[in-house]
């Protein structure tokens, strides 16, 4: 199975200069640009992390960068 796939293995979220936050398996790799800010824990506690946090779902602007809608970053994960 496939460990984003699997809703019983423990899980981080990440969050990214941008404000966005994504859920991801606890055993993987932290990809660049993103930092760890919650976990590991069962995937409804990242979720109700999410949803404390991440209240505006509007644009985001990175430090430097330009602005980023929520649409726009499709699921908001890490690629």
């Amino acid at each position: 199975m496939n460990v984003f796939d699997d809703a019983a293995a423990p899980g981080v979220v990440l969050g990214n200069e941008a404000g966005e936050y994504s859920l991801w398996p606890a055993a993987g790799e932290v990809p660049g640009g993103w930092r760890m800010v919650f976990g590991p824990a069962d995937r409804q506690a990242c979720l109700a992390h999410v949803g404390r946090i991440w209240t505006d779902l509007g644009t985001s602007v990175a430090p430097g960068g330009s602005g980023v809608s929520a649409s726009a970053a499709g699921s908001g994960g890490p690629q």
